[in-house]
């Protein structure tokens, strides 16, 4: 059972997905029968070559050479009004195809199912029945005609030139600020679509386009359920809630909840969770489609999912734990749907935008604090020379009235000699004993 290049559970003959045309659920619906001289178009790895002396294409000439066979090709069907220009993608069933509207220029795309005899055409009628009931949300890809009773039947919707986030991603991770943008533009469409009762099970970077305002648009619907449906629905390996991959599994919103997360923790850290190299040989050894859900189910279980978005400059603790609360492998401990998701990340915001007010809350009281520190030190430095200058001043009164006290002392104890020596010198025995002498 091959995988496609995000992951893509395939039937053994299905072409690769490109551009958000997909097909249906393998193990769920009879794949066509290939061609006699059909070539996969993917390699086991590990897996030698029957000719040894054939050179293998690398994946860019691989990519190049489905490319240029696309290009080559025309569409098995006239629609009038439209002309074909080339192929954007081929998927299990079918082939999206890039027309011009001849009376206004409009470019299109057409996605056309190949007509095959054991096809299940109620499968197919799904995801345009899910698209016409979505059509008025700018965040999901618009329809604009059905030819059902067409051979080979199709629909025409809105071409978005940008291509798939995937076809971005190639370039790495996303600024925190474009991840969550792009987040909350596909939140908008989950929300508006399981609020009309439909869960779209197979949410991914391919199946997330984005138009010229640079807003994602949800696409591919083909694998999307109603809300009470018990038929269960495969997404995409690394992006599909562990209990989503299992043959009995009933659909449900946390399945979209997952993916989000996982879709987000990939615009974060470049990679989606639990894919590398070693998770991707076990999956490519596996043989049967059951045993490739078991063992997908125990790598999310029991391994690491890779690069911590915490690490990642930018990320703030809020973003983080809404990433981690997507990602529960208990669906009861994960958000309960898209709404409860795009809450978090408006409170997020909330609280974001409160951060100059709760930073001016703190400054405020400290620049108050300051102005008070300075003003009383400018007070009590006034204070000090004031009461230096009265202490100087009362210092020089006090010496003032010490000094005439001292003075007054003085005089009085010169007076007492005076007088003393007044009364030797009127003394008679001094008068006598001098003129003994």
């Amino acid at each position: 059972m091959p995988l496609d290049s995000e992951g893509t559970l395939l039937p053994e003959h299905a072409c690769n997905t490109h551009n958000g045309c997909s097909g249906t659920t393998p193990g769920l619906a009879t794949c066509p029968s290939p061609p006699h001289n059909f070539q996969p178009s993917f390699r086991v790895p590990n897996t030698p070559s029957p000719i040894t002396d054939t050179p293998v294409q690398d994946e860019s000439a691989a990519a190049d050479s489905q490319t240029l066979s696309r290009q080559s090709r025309h569409p098995a069907l006239v629609l009038p009004g439209f002309a074909f220009e080339r192929c954007l993608g081929d998927g299990a069933f079918g082939s999206v195809w890039l027309a011009r509207e001849e009376n206004t220029g409009r470019l299109v795309a057409v996605k056309v199912y190949s007509h095959h005899g054991r096809l299940d055409w109620t499968l197919l009628a799904r995801e345009v029945e899910k698209l016409a009931a979505l059509d008025s949300s700018r965040h999901i890809v618009g329809l604009l005609a059905v030819g059902w009773e067409s051979d080979p039947p199709y629909y025409v919707m809105e071409y978005l030139e940008n291509g798939s986030l995937a076809s971005h991603l190639v370039d790495g991770a996303f600024s925190p600020s474009e991840a969550v943008r792009i987040a909350i533009g596909v939140l908008h469409g989950l929300v508006h679509a399981h609020g009309r009762g439909i869960l779209h099970c197979d949410l991914k970077p391919g199946n997330v386009l984005i138009d010229d305002d640079l807003s994602p648009r949800l696409c591919d619907f083909g694998q999307s359920r109603l809300s009470h449906e018990q038929d269960p629905a495969l997404g995409t390996l690394y992006y599909m809630a562990p209990e989503q991959a299992d043959l009995g599994a009933h659909p449900d919103a946390r399945w979209d909840v997952y993916a989000l997360g996982a879709l987000l923790y990939h615009l974060l850290t470049g990679v989606p969770p639990h894919r590398d190299t070693q998770s991707e040989r076990q999956l490519a050894a596996t043989g049967s489609l059951a045993d490739r859900l078991a063992v997908y189910r125990r790598l999310v279980a029991e391994t690491e999912r890779g690069p911590d978005p915490r690490r990642e400059a930018g990320v703030d603790r809020r973003l983080a734990d809404i990433v981690d609360r997507c990602l529960q492998l208990d669906p009861d401990d994960r958000f309960p749907n898209a709404q409860s998701v795009l809450d978090a990340f408006n409170t997020r915001a909330r609280m974001r935008s409160r951060r100059p007010l709760i930073a001016a809350g703190g400054v405020l009281p400290l620049l108050l604090v300051m102005a008070m520190f300075l003003f009383g030190i400018s007070a009590t430095n006034d204070a000090v020379q004031t009461a230096e200058k009265n202490l100087i001043t009362r210092s020089l009164e006090s010496d003032a009235v010490s000094s005439r006290i001292m003075a007054r002392g003085v005089e009085r104890e010169l007076d007492s000699w005076k007088q003393e020596l007044t009364d030797v010198a009127a003394s008679p025995r001094l008068r006598d004993l001098l003129v003994a002498a």
